[in-house]
């Protein structure tokens, strides 16, 4: 049974937690803060679950690395058959492929951000009703 006296075991600790088998965790016995707390804490714990949670550029170079290892491995193996080889191999190609996909993809977004800070800088050196016109006529071509 939860005690409120007693100092919550965080999982960032190095210490052990008591082993309570399978009971039940009482959560409507703790306090919305405490539940917050052990809710950050497990997070830390647990795979993203949220796109904004995943780094995809880093996990697709982890992801690649780990292939290319694989297929170091792989080639140098007697033991290992040339279909495995060959898989190993069309996976290193595909991921690569993403990673020049990614690179393309930011290079766009990239450029695509300053040519918008270059038009803001001009439109607002023109005269509002021109701005107001163009501006008008930009978010119509974007909105397709």
């Amino acid at each position: 049974m939860f005690d409120p006296e007693k100092p919550r075991v965080s999982l960032k600790t190095e210490e052990k937690a008591p082993k309570v088998g399978r009971a039940p965790i009482l959560w409507e016995h703790m306090t919305e803060a405490e539940r917050l707390a052990h809710f950050q804490d497990l997070r830390e714990f647990l795979p993203a679950i949220a796109l904004k949670d995943i780094d995809i550029e880093q996990e697709l170079m982890l992801q690649y690395q780990t292939l290319k290892a694989a297929q170091r491995e792989a080639l140098d193996d007697l033991d290992t058959t040339t279909s495995a080889k060959a898989s190993i191999s069309n996976s290193v190609s595909s991921t690569l492929a993403k990673v020049a996909s990614l690179q393309i993809e930011i290079y766009s977004s990239e450029r695509f951000k300053n040519i918008e800070l270059a038009l803001i800088r001009v439109l607002n050196k023109m005269p509002a009703e021109q701005a107001r016109e163009f501006l008008e006529e930009y978010k119509k071509v974007i909105s397709k």
